[in-house]
């Protein structure tokens, strides 16, 4: 029986920091690469929950750290971990629409499907500031 477990990726430095939230005893590992985590967290479960590997499933939601700007009543995002990587909308929800093809073009050679969801909560105030708040974004 497959049971899946999710791996929270945060960049921290030059490095991934991973987090399985369904591990009681406090998961946490790290990658170098985004396209080594499913492995070691697999690896990681199957030490710590003693679990065939083979039975492992790994659900993996990176948490970006997005620049959001209302500018000219639109949006305007980037992505701090990806250079180059950003998204212009004149709502909301066309940002958030935006912002994930943006996410996942610049991820196209991985060959993910990406879902962005920007919260109510993260919407900037009506300003010519610069807000930057961190996003989780579920690739897979």
């Amino acid at each position: 029986m497959t049971t899946t477990y999710t791996a929270i990726c945060e960049r921290v430095g030059k490095w991934w920091e991973i987090t399985v939230p369904e591990l009681e005893s406090g998961g946490v590992t790290q990658a170098k690469r985004l396209d080594d985590v499913e492995d070691i967290v697999r690896d990681l479960v199957a030490l710590m929950a003693d679990v065939p590997p083979e039975d492992i499933a790994v659900k993996v939601i990176h948490v970006y750290k997005i620049h959001i700007r209302e500018e000219d009543q639109s949006y305007w995002a980037s992505v701090e971990e990806l250079p180059g990587c950003f998204a212009t909308g004149e709502t909301w929800d066309e940002l958030q629409a935006s912002l994930a093809e943006a996410i996942g073009l610049h991820l196209s050679t991985r060959r993910h499907r990406v879902s962005a969801r920007l919260g109510e909560a993260s919407k900037p105030k009506p300003s010519k500031m610069e807000s930057v708040v961190a996003q989780r974004v579920l690739v897979s």
